[in-house]
């Protein structure tokens, strides 16, 4: 594995601009790639694959300062099709395409913060629920579907990210974040296609405060979104959004998520989730639910997922995964998708430990 290493390994490069003192820069190389093989059994019975490969090239120069690259190709077969769920049973679903998910730079803001400005996935930044839930397969338990199901597109995420500033603050032991985003990501009209624009359509603005174990967030777009009554348009589409997370022990972990946002505007206006894991040397075992509440009153939609990854060698990883969904899409059913995820990782060597064993991580970077 010496090709592995070397890639593993960060790169030491010379640098030196006119008029500015010669500065070391560190590279990091990165390579994700996932494949979902689930069988659904809800509308209809049928199995689906999909598949997510993605690249990072992340190169720190110094003195906080972080030029990043995140970009992916993504494909394959809808397993949400199937079920016919609303929150998304695989948060590597998406339209067959090439895309680039984060393109930034990173510098430091006075004494106590950093601003970073691009291409940004409002996740790497807002709305984190913590190592124990990006175990699951289930979408919500990335961003919850009272949020990621707003606006004309949804917020800048996967797979639609968009150009926008973010701030973060120290302020004692918690962290104050700020950010402004486009408000309609790349083209809802041909969702293959990466169209940037900056505040064409209007702006999402984020702010979020966090700890170690409690964060809370609130959001709001500055454009008119038409009423779901058919009264017209109106501005407020907004939400807010609080997570709390607790760790027992160096190999468990759990978090408790609310999110609520305009009914007026956004079919999804409610959200709790909830989950724990816990690691056995290089196996985990975990189990998440999800409910979403639906604003014309309909059956909240349950999921509740087990999961059970397992690490191998070589940065491969295998995850059984069961999912039972209650009220798909508010409906009277029930619909279940059981199935793999194999994921493979080429990462820097701090990563390439078990989820629980990371230290809490805020930032992308």
């Amino acid at each position: 594995m010496r090709i592995g290493r070397q890639l593993h390994a960060f790169c030491a490069l010379s640098f030196a601009m006119p008029g500015l003192v010669a500065a070391q820069v560190n590279i990091a190389p990165a390579l994700l790639a996932s494949t979902d093989l689930l069988s659904g059994h809800g509308e209809q019975t049928r199995l689906q694959s999909l598949g997510k490969v993605e690249v990072r090239l992340t190169a720190h120069f110094g003195n906080g300062r972080v030029v990043a690259l995140d970009a992916g190709v993504t494909g394959g077969q809808s397993i949400s099709g199937v079920v016919g769920d609303a929150q998304g049973v695989s948060n590597i679903e998406a339209p067959r395409a090439a895309k680039i998910y984060n393109l930034f730079y990173e510098m430091p803001l006075g004494s106590n913060g950093n601003v970073r400005g691009g291409v940004l996935d409002l996740n790497a930044i807002f709305y984190q629920q913590g190592r124990a839930a990006a175990i699951f397969l289930n979408s919500s338990h990335g961003v919850g579907p009272e949020f990621s199901h707003s606006g004309l597109n949804g917020p800048s995420i996967f797979p639609n990210s968009s150009l926008g500033v973010a701030t973060e603050h120290i302020l004692g032991s918690a962290k104050l974040r700020l950010g402004a985003f486009d408000g309609v990501p790349n083209d809802p009209a041909i969702p293959s296609r990466t169209s940037l624009h900056l505040f064409n359509k209007g702006a999402l603005l984020d702010a979020e405060i966090s700890s170690e174990t409690l964060s809370a967030g609130i959001w709001a777009y500055t454009s008119n979104f038409a009423k779901l009554d058919g009264s017209g348009g109106a501005r407020g589409n907004a939400g807010a959004y609080a997570i709390a997370q607790w760790q027992p022990s160096k190999t468990a972990a759990g978090w408790v998520t609310i999110g609520r946002s305009s009914a007026r505007f956004n079919e999804i206006n409610s959200y709790v989730g909830s989950g724990f894991a816990s690691l056995f040397d290089r196996y985990a075992v975990g189990v998440a639910v999800a409910s979403a509440g639906f604003s014309d009153g309909r059956p909240r939609e349950t999921n509740i997922e087990f999961a059970a990854p397992i690490q191998l060698k070589g940065g491969f990883s295998l995850q059984p995964d069961l999912q039972i969904i209650s009220h798909p899409s508010g409906s009277a059913g029930r619909a279940w998708v059981a199935g793999l995820r194999l994921h493979f990782s080429l990462e820097p060597p701090a990563r390439d430990v078990p989820f629980i064993r990371r230290k809490r991580a805020d930032r992308l970077i």
